[in-house]
């Protein structure tokens, strides 16, 4: 929040939370004088009976307006295909290969020793169980592309895959959606689920590997302002 990402800094919303607590929250960003970012995803209401049909009427009341909305991708991992011929080498990172991926990382994105500490810092909050899985492409023995994926189950996640900018238009992102796909059956998963914003180039490569949309989710914004006079329900 004090680097002024507010959309890394969002507060994502699991649907039974309080009017109340909604004013915490919105009064917290004010406070630091930061716009507040919420996401609104149904997926995250997983519990039995939090989704609250009112909530966005309660945002919408308080100053929130749409930022934007997301789309939720997926696709019958049965169906992956197979690795096709590429220049691109992927190294898969497991738990046990923190340090290694994270030297790899620093070369790769020019990080600095601060930034590190944040890297590894990130990685060790909730992406170091034997559940989560890390990517590296590299073009000419040169790190390229990077993507994570968490399994569990039946469900697999395609998560942050991306190409630096020199290296886009070669084929790294499919790559790592296919890779991921077959992983992912090979540990038994049935489903593979993504989210990309809408129209892009990330939603296009999932869609030509036979990712189909589930649903669209909205993201809503609100200045740093006081909270209108009144409270209780709107």
């Amino acid at each position: 929040m004090a680097r002024g990402h507010d959309w890394l800094s969002r507060a994502t919303l699991t649907g039974d939370e309080s009017f109340e607590l909604l004013d915490e929250i919105i009064a917290h960003y004010a406070a630091h004088q930061q716009r507040c970012h919420v996401e609104w995803n149904p997926g995250n209401c997983h519990r039995g009976g939090t989704w609250n049909a009112e909530l966005g009427v309660r945002l919408l009341a308080r100053g929130f307006i749409p930022g934007g909305f997301r789309c939720v991708w997926q696709a019958d991992v049965s169906t992956a295909l197979s690795r096709h011929r590429s220049a691109l080498k992927l190294q898969h990172f497991g738990p046990e290969d923190r340090e290694e991926l994270l030297a790899v990382l620093m070369t790769m994105e020019e990080k600095t020793s601060e930034q590190r500490d944040e890297m590894k810092a990130e990685l060790l909050h909730g992406q170091s169980s034997v559940h989560w899985h890390h990517y590296v492409g590299y073009l000419d023995g040169t790190p390229c592309c990077t993507a994570t994926m968490f399994e569990n189950g039946q469900i697999a996640y395609l998560d942050w895959g991306y190409a630096l900018e020199a290296f886009r238009n070669r084929g790294c992102h499919g790559a790592l959606i296919r890779q991921r796909l077959m992983d992912a059956r090979k540990a038994g998963c049935r489903r593979a689920a993504a989210v990309t914003d809408i129209g892009s180039q990330s939603a296009r490569n999932l869609q030509n590997l036979g990712f189909q949309l589930a649903y669209n989710y909205v993201m809503l914004i609100r200045d740093p302002l006081p909270l209108p006079a009144g409270g209780g329900r709107t």
